[in-house]
């Protein structure tokens, strides 16, 4: 459990989490990305993705609570070798956003990976069009790396996206 300011906890994704999970990802528009998935996802496929997480062979997936309840998920992965994580999914219901949420539950999973953890880097990648996940990052002091030109097609058209990172030793936000 990671508590991340008193309202906004995070804690490990449970089996009775899927189904309000999979009904986030059904309301997500054909072609959308949220981490490295394209949805809508199948059941089946969201099952199996559980299930190797459980058996640590993918992403870390926790739950976001608010106040209690579940609102929403993010994943990472941890490169223990190197110390350093990357974010991967990071999706709030639509009732808990332009609450603070997100940048909470962020916020919180930055200070244990950095702190408790003694990761030295964090890093995502992050569509480019999506400005406003963009500002929430450099909010909580992610820096740009990079651009990665046309790396996905999506709707006909080419996208980019954005790499951030952030490092143990970078300035507070």
């Amino acid at each position: 459990m990671i508590d991340c300011g008193g309202r906004v906890k995070l804690r490990a994704l449970e089996r009775g989490d899927l189904e309000a999970v999979a009904g986030w990802l059904e309301q997500q528009p054909d072609g959308v990305f949220v981490g490295n998935h394209e949805f809508p996802v199948p059941r089946g496929k969201l099952e199996r993705w559980y299930e190797a997480a459980l058996a640590g062979e993918q992403e870390h997936p926790m739950a976001i609570e608010h106040q209690g309840a579940l609102a929403g998920y993010l994943t990472f992965r941890v490169d223990w070798r190197h110390r350093e994580a990357q974010l991967g999914a990071v999706l709030v219901a639509e009732a808990y956003r332009g609450r603070g949420v997100a940048q909470a539950a962020l916020g919180g999973l930055l200070g244990a990976l950095f702190g408790r953890w003694e990761l030295n880097r964090v890093s995502l990648a992050v569509h480019a069009a999506n400005q406003t996940a963009a500002n929430l990052y450099r909010k909580l002091g992610m820096k740009e790396e990079g651009r990665l030109r046309r790396k996905f097609h999506l709707d006909g058209h080419w996208h980019d996206l954005l790499i951030l990172a952030r490092l143990a030793d970078d300035p507070p936000p």
